[in-house]
């Protein structure tokens, strides 16, 4: 994967929610339950729904986003974007490795 593209899929992805954040249908650990994929799929050129899933999962295991409180949960940004988004590249990078290895995709 190319540095540069995972750290503007996340940017777009932190940008985008603060708009329109996907609401959660059916919250899994398997697909997160995100609504509007193809909404944020369509944002992030180059990205199918799959791969959208996939970044989702990745954003919440490194503490990027997460599921809101309340009546209409959604995913949205935490604080912790904005220290992600002034940190250098070695450490946004660790980030998001750990965000991987925190889903249930990463190889045992």
């Amino acid at each position: 994967m190319n540095t540069a593209k995972a750290f503007g899929w996340v940017t777009a992805v932190a940008g985008v929610w603060e708009i329109l954040a996907p609401f959660v249908i059916g919250y899994s650990t398997v697909t997160g339950g995100l609504g509007g994929a193809r909404v944020l799929g369509a944002v992030l050129v180059g990205l199918g729904v799959l791969a959208v899933l996939l970044l989702v999962e990745v954003l919440a295991g490194a503490g990027l986003v997460a599921v809101s409180e309340g009546n209409d949960p959604a995913w949205t940004p935490t604080s912790a974007v904005d220290r992600w988004l002034a940190a250098g590249p070695d450490v946004r990078w660790v980030t998001l490795a750990r965000g991987w290895l925190d889903t249930p995709r990463a190889p045992p």
